[in-house]
């Protein structure tokens, strides 16, 4: 799951991706040339969005791995969100992070919009989260990215 973009996107040959996972893991290279191998093969035959099922369904999957497998399946099979679109988010979005010019959630550099929505919390504003989660499935959630990561904390 930790590379599954790279694989998505098609940029990079079967060489480089299985330098890439022997370079991320404890893998030996024949390991890793037979992890990319599959994968190549899931990709090819179009197979992707079956695996994902596969994988968040999958009782012996660590739980990261399986939200994981959930995010990239509603990225596939869910219609796109506009989050500007969102009132909740974009009214986050509207505030100013210590550097004024940074809209991320989170930004290693100045903290991002979630550092000031957490100085600014009240209960006005997680009963606004709480009511902006519970309009939405959970996999319906997850197209909403690191604005999801960060909201789900103020779930009821």
């Amino acid at each position: 799951m930790d590379n599954f973009d790279l694989f998505q996107s098609g940029r990079y040959s079967k060489d480089e991706l299985v330098e890439w996972i022997f370079e991320q893991n404890d893998f030996t290279e024949n390991s890793c040339r037979s992890r990319v191998n599959h994968t190549l093969r899931i990709f090819r035959e179009n197979k992707q969005v079956e695996a994902l099922k596969i994988i968040k369904s999958s009782a012996r999957v660590h739980p990261y791995t399986k939200l994981q497998a959930a995010k990239f399946h509603a990225k596939l099979t869910l219609p796109a969100v506009d989050i500007k679109r969102e009132p909740l988010i974009s009214k986050f979005m509207e505030l100013n992070a210590r550097d004024v010019n940074c809209k991320n959630v989170y930004c290693t550099t100045c903290g991002g919009l979630s550092a000031i929505i957490d100085q600014n919390i009240n209960q006005e504003i997680v009963a606004e989260i709480q009511k902006f989660l519970s309009s939405y499935t959970t996999e319906e959630l997850y197209l909403f990215g690191d604005w999801y990561d960060f909201l789900i904390k103020y779930m009821k």
